[in-house]
């Protein structure tokens, strides 16, 4: 969380490093990969932040939040297999949860 709040501080360099040290501490946290995720997307590394993002979906399958920044960024990405796909996880995770 240090590193979400330094990005958003504009301390970019601070944040990555934050980031990486925890994911470092913690290779299994979808936290650490849902916020690594947010500050590679914060920083235009669109690719990397889908690869973070799917990590952390990997981990935690049914955290709505992770697919929601997954899919906004599938669109903005004009990934729209990918959306679709996500959408439609996302449209059953709100009926049966």
């Amino acid at each position: 969380m240090k590193g979400l709040i330094l990005n958003c501080m504009g301390k970019h360099e601070e944040a990555q490093e934050s980031v990486k040290r925890g994911l470092k501490a913690d290779l299994r946290s979808y936290v650490c990969w849902h916020v690594y995720g947010l500050v590679q997307r914060s920083e235009k590394k669109y690719d990397e932040a889908m690869k973070a993002y799917k990590q952390a979906l990997r981990i935690d399958k049914d955290n709505m939040q992770i697919l929601r920044d997954l899919s906004l960024l599938q669109i903005q990405m004009r990934d729209l297999d990918g959306y679709r796909v996500s959408t439609s996880l996302h449209f059953v995770l709100l009926i049966f949860y």
